[in-house]
């Protein structure tokens, strides 16, 4: 999420300001315990380099999207929801279906 923020400062949607405060707001969900972070161990790691060495070479997966997706698949989940094309698109090498949240 963070660095989902820093892009848009990158592209100018949002200012330093506003960066600080999506990412203190980010904090104080994670540290409420709103957010539920989902270990990354060797099953997580297993999974993602096995679906990254044997994925066809025109998927165009990304690292951070792969670590998501197997700690999903890892931890159980059967669906990903995401605005982000290339994420959805990733979901089913990981056994995962994806449900884009804006349409």
């Amino acid at each position: 999420m963070i660095t989902s923020f820093h892009r848009k400062l990158r592209e100018g949607v949002i200012d330093k300001d506003q960066l600080t405060v999506l990412v203190e707001q980010f904090l104080t969900e994670s540290h409420a315990g709103h957010l539920v972070w989902l270990p990354i161990g060797q099953p997580v790691i297993d999974l993602l380099t096995s679906t990254v060495s044997t994925a066809p070479g025109n998927h165009y997966l990304r690292a951070a999207d792969a670590l998501h997706l197997a700690c999903a698949s890892v931890h159980g989940f059967e669906v990903v929801h995401a605005n982000d094309k290339h994420l959805l698109a990733a979901a089913p090498l990981f056994g995962l279906r994806g449900g884009n949240v804006v349409s």
